[in-house]
């Protein structure tokens, strides 16, 4: 099985993105994260983009995350509260189910 060079011990990721641009208008809703998120993830053949596709209801984040690999996958159990945004994806891998959890904090630009 290939390791991609982003995921790390049982596929738990802990992403911490600050001052993100943000390229989609924000919702109304005060604090909103709903829009598209891009930024690049390190890995061996250099920077890899990564896009973000957030609806946030205020009660529950939705979207999609595509990047390295051309994978574009859903968002599973998001939640955006007190600036921190998790979630889940879930991808095959060779017949095995592969959970990543994602933790983000989102801070003000400086």
């Amino acid at each position: 099985m290939t390791r991609r060079p982003f995921m790390i011990g049982s596929g738990l990721l802990f992403l911490t993105i600050l001052c993100m641009a943000q390229s989609a208008p924000p919702s109304t809703r005060p604090n909103s994260i709903t829009g598209t998120w891009r930024w690049d993830v390190p890995g061996s053949g250099g920077q890899a983009p990564t896009i973000l596709k957030l609806v946030d209801d205020g009660r529950k984040v939705t979207g999609r995350i595509g990047g390295a690999g051309g994978e574009d996958l859903a968002i599973q159990e998001g939640v955006y509260k007190d600036g921190k945004l998790t979630f889940k994806t879930v991808r095959d891998a060779n017949g095995q189910k592969m959970v990543t959890t994602f933790t983000a904090s989102l801070h003000a630009d400086a």
